[in-house]
């Protein structure tokens, strides 16, 4: 079964999209 490779993927996307929400929430200009 490749579930555990689904689940590794979601787990990587899903950090992935937090660190790009993260990253965008900040101002530039600091």
């Amino acid at each position: 079964m490749q579930q555990a490779l689904l689940i590794t993927l979601i787990s990587v996307a899903f950090d992935t999209f937090i660190f790009w929400t993260h990253l965008m929430e900040r101002p530039n200009g600091g």
